[in-house]
C-alpha cells in the first residue's frame, strides 16, 4: 500500500494507467496516466477539482459510532441486534464474484435509471489487486452490496447498490435502509483490520442546486467525517499519448 497501484487498460490507440490518490512509481508502459483524487495537481494540463468525505479509520469503532447521527446509531444497532444480517467481504474477488456483484448492481441501476456497471473496469481493478467487494445478506438473500478501490491504505467507495426499490413493502424497505448503514459500519471495521487508515465515501457534491445530490450528501454526513478537496486529471507519458490528447482537443474544439 506504500505506492499507488495502477489499473491498466489497453485501448485501440493508447494504453492507460489509472492511479488513485497519488503518483505511482511505475505506470506499466502506459501512454496516458489518469490521476484520480490526488492531493495536489502536480501536472500540466487539464485539472478537475473533486471533493469527497473522509473518515479516519485509525480511530476506534466506538469513536466512529459517536460521530454518527443518533438516528444512524440506532439503525446500525437495530440492524445488528434484530435483523439477522450477515457480512461478507471479498478482498481478492474472482471472475465469478465480480459477475455476481455486477449482476446485482445492474438490477439496482435499472431500477434507478443509472448506467450499468463497467464490468471490464471491475476486472481490471481486480487484476491490479485494488478491488474489494462487500455484501449484507439476510438468510442467504443479498440485500446490499458495496465495491471499493483500495490503495495506499485508503478505501474509496466505488458503487453502492441495494434491493430497496425492488420491494413494495415499507417495513422491508426500512430494513434494507438499515442494512445499508450497517454494511458501511461493517466495511469500516473490516477495512481497518485490513490496514486501511482512511474510509472514503466516494465523492461529495460541492454545489447547492441539485437536490438529489444534496440528499446523497446528507446520507454521507450521517456518518461524520471531513470534506476534503482533491484533483483529477490526465497526462501524457509518451509521444503517442501526447498525440492522442492533441487530437482529442482538436475534436472537442469542433
Amino acid at each position: 500500500m506504500n505506492q499507488p497501484a495502477c489499473i491498466l487498460s489497453q485501448g485501440r490507440w493508447v494504453n492507460t494507467a489509472e492511479a488513485w490518490f497519488g503518483r505511482p512509481a511505475h505506470a506499466g508502459g502506459a501512454d496516458l496516466l489518469i490521476a484520480r483524487q490526488w492531493p495536489t495537481a502536480d501536472w500540466q494540463g487539464k485539472v478537475t477539482e473533486k471533493h469527497t468525505l473522509l473518515i479516519d479509520l485509525t480511530l476506534t469503532p466506538a469513536e466512529w459510532n459517536a460521530a454518527f447521527t443518533k438516528d444512524t446509531q440506532y439503525q446500525v444497532r437495530r440492524a445488528d441486534s434484530k435483523d439477522e444480517l450477515s457480512f461478507t467481504i471479498e478482498t481478492a474477488p474472482d471472475a465469478a464474484a465480480i459477475t455476481a456483484y455486477a449482476d446485482f448492481y445492474d438490477s439496482f441501476a435499472a431500477q434507478k435509471g443509472l448506467p450499468l456497471c463497467e464490468r471490464l473496469y471491475l476486472n481490471q481493478a481486480a487484476a491490479a489487486g485494488v478491488l474489494h467487494l462487500t455484501w449484507a445478506s439476510q438468510h442467504g438473500i443479498q440485500l446490499v452490496a458495496h465495491s471499493y478501490i483500495v490503495s495506499q491504505g485508503r478505501a474509496r467507495l466505488l458503487h453502492s447498490a441495494s434491493q430497496y426499490r425492488a420491494s413494495a413493502d415499507g417495513a422491508h424497505r426500512s430494513m434494507i435502509g438499515r442494512a445499508n448503514r450497517w454494511l458501511h459500519f461493517q466495511d469500516m471495521q473490516a477495512l481497518k483490520a485490513a490496514h486501511c487508515s482512511v474510509y472514503d465515501f466516494g465523492g461529495w457534491y460541492a454545489g447547492q442546486t441539485d437536490q438529489q445530490k444534496l440528499q446523497i450528501n446528507a446520507f454521507k454526513q450521517e456518518f461524520g467525517g471531513i470534506v476534503t478537496r482533491e484533483f483529477d486529471g490526465i497526462m501524457p507519458l509518451t509521444w503517442r499519448g501526447r498525440a492522442y490528447l492533441w487530437l482529442k482537443q482538436l475534436k472537442q474544439r469542433g
